[in-house]
C-alpha cells in the first residue's frame, strides 16, 4: 500500500527533475570543456619539452665534436712543434759533421 502510493507519487516527486539535470549537463559540458583545455596545454607544453631536449641532445654532440676537433688540433700542434725539433737537431746535427769533417 504505502509502496502504491510512492508510485502513484512518483510523478510528482520528478517535477522540476528536468531543470536539475540540464543544470547537471551543462555543469558537465564546462568541465569537459576545461578539462580539454588543459589537455590542450599540457599537450603544448609536453611538445615543447621534446623538441628543447632534441635541441639539447643536438647541441651535446657538437659540443663532444668540438672538443675532439680541439683535441685534434692540440694534438697537431705538438706534432708539428716536435717535427721543428727534429729537424732542428737534424740540421744542427749535419753541421756538427760537416765541421768536423773539416
Amino acid at each position: 500500500n504505502s509502496n502504491y502510493k510512492e508510485f502513484v507519487g512518483l510523478p510528482s516527486n520528478l517535477q522540476g527533475t528536468n531543470e536539475s539535470v540540464a543544470m547537471v549537463r551543462r555543469e558537465l559540458d564546462s568541465v569537459q570543456s576545461q578539462v580539454a583545455a588543459v589537455h590542450r596545454a599540457v599537450t603544448s607544453a609536453v611538445s615543447r619539452y621534446d623538441s628543447a631536449e632534441e635541441r639539447r641532445a643536438k647541441l651535446m654532440a657538437k659540443q663532444e665534436t668540438l672538443a675532439c676537433l680541439m683535441t685534434a688540433k692540440t694534438a697537431y700542434d705538438e706534432v708539428v712543434r716536435l717535427l721543428d725539433v727534429a729537424e732542428t737537431a737534424i740540421v744542427d746535427n749535419n753541421r756538427n759533421n760537416n765541421n768536423n769533417d773539416d
